[in-house]
């Protein structure tokens, strides 16, 4: 059987494609080809570069959501697509370039690609009057009244564009996805409590399954009600909350969490706030759930985060958060291996999980000592649990791959050595390289040492 499936919106967007006739899997985040760290355009620079390892007739197109359908959600993928051709970025900070800037790009595209900029402007005029009438009629108004106009739909004239087509759709929840990622992708045939956690995807922010051979059970959701704040909305979740942190310290939301943890490293956890922090999420059999409603409004408000970040000093700041986040994600871990004192196995997936320090908490503070996360624990690794499960449906055998377990985040494209030597001519004298068969030693002595690195396998 032959199965493509695709995260195709808002950010970490990807591919996979798995043979389950000649065992292969092609996996690759759509960052890899633009180079913008979690990239939300639409998956055609992907095609454009590997179409060739995708097969012209699949059987089955699996998508890791069910509530992203709708023509809100299709109007805003062309939109961050328009913009992208617009702003022409190179980083992740250029794609929030400036109302000058802004400007400046428009005028540019405008004399080169006028078509572009007219598609751009009449896309933000459709998203405007979407968003009007939903309000005014009602929220599935407008998918009522345009059915045809969906997300899906726009990701399968991307794929028809490169001659491939599909025989049927399948459909698969967000963290059930996420979940399918990191047990199906090892072959594991034991037991294991699989947690997911993010910062929101298909309602909720976090979803405990058990998992095995026969069955997949749902144990536990943590819904992500909006928290409406005067200038805008986000979701209700342990991982927006921490963003919220981000953002206040001037940095990348969505991006740049990894600067907060390792500043956390460097300070002391302030009680006042970690206080404030602590009231706001309450730990059920039911799922994560809201707390004191007057705290959660606090922690949303970028301008109170941003007085307590003065108060405190940035260090100490990120400190308190990085801090809470262990506290919580240690509780939660423990609050289910109390219920399931027979499972050894413990599986994590979600962006909240890239947190290296929290999972070395976990390892730490509870009884599993067998903790396996998904490489991919972000929504890029969606589509790899998608495919996975529409394999699963299908009855199809997907035990093989855990012969790919130690060479799972490398299922995209590989670099000949060759490709290597090309590279390397064009920055002879500026760059200074060596070839070594065991790079780990050398480089955490280098580390050490206070130099950077860089490591191509």
């Amino acid at each position: 059987m032959k199965i493509i499936s695709t995260k195709y919106f808002l950010h970490d967007n990807s591919a996979c494609f798995i043979d389950t006739k000649k065992k292969n899997i092609f996996a690759m985040s759509l960052e890899r080809i633009s180079r913008i760290k979690h990239d939300g355009n639409n998956i055609s620079p992907l095609l454009h570069e590997y179409a060739s390892q995708f097969t012209k007739e699949v059987d089955a197109l699996a998508f890791p959501h069910t509530k992203l359908n709708t023509p809100y959600h299709a109007t805003l993928s062309r939109i961050i697509s328009l913009h992208r051709q617009i702003t022409n970025p190179k980083y992740v900070k250029d794609l929030k370039p400036g109302t000058v800037k802004q400007f400046k790009n428009t005028l540019k595209t405008l004399a080169t690609n006028p078509l572009v900029v007219l598609k751009y402007l009449g896309f933000k005029l459709v998203f405007v009057l979407l968003r009007i009438v939903n309000k005014l009629l009602g929220e599935n108004t407008v998918s009522k009244l345009i059915p045809f106009w969906t997300l899906e739909r726009f990701a399968i004239k991307d794929f028809a564009k490169y001659n491939i087509n599909f025989k049927k759709i399948s459909r698969y929840d967000h963290h059930l996805a996420h979940a399918a990622s990191a047990y199906y992708a090892t072959g594991n045939d034991q037991e294991a409590l699989v947690i997911t956690m993010d910062g929101e995807g298909d309602g909720f922010f976090s979803k405990v399954f058990i998992f095995n051979t026969k069955e997949v059970r749902l144990l536990s959701e943590s819904p992500a009600p909006i928290v409406a704040t005067k200038k805008r909305n986000f979701a209700y979740s342990i991982g927006v909350v921490y963003t919220n942190f981000t953002e206040a310290l001037e940095l990348q939301r969505n991006s740049d969490e990894g600067k907060v943890e390792a500043l956390a490293a460097y300070g002391k956890k302030d009680d006042h706030l970690y206080a404030i922090l602590d009231s706001c999420f309450k730990i059920t059999e039911e799922g994560i759930l809201m707390g004191d409603r007057k705290n959660i409004q606090k922690v949303y408000d970028i301008t109170f985060l941003k007085k307590e970040r003065a108060r405190l000093g940035d260090k100490n700041f990120a400190t308190t958060i990085q801090s809470w986040l262990e506290h919580i994600m240690v509780e939660y871990v423990n609050f289910w291996a109390q219920k399931f004192p027979d499972i050894k196995y413990l599986y994590l997936a979600g962006g909240v999980v890239a947190n290296v320090i929290a999972n070395l908490k976990i390892y730490e503070n509870t009884r599993f000592k067998e903790i396996f996360i998904a490489p991919p624990m972000g929504d890029d690794g969606l589509a790899l649990g998608a495919a996975l499960l529409a394999a699963k449906d299908a009855g199809e055998d997907i035990s093989w791959v855990k012969k790919y377990q130690n060479q799972m985040p490398y299922f995209g494209n590989e670099i000949t050595e060759q490709e290597l030597m090309e590279a390397l001519k064009k920055f002879k004298g500026t760059i200074r390289w060596e070839k070594i068969d065991y790079w780990q030693e050398d480089a955490a002595e280098n580390i050490a040492n206070k130099k950077v690195i860089a490591v191509v396998q």
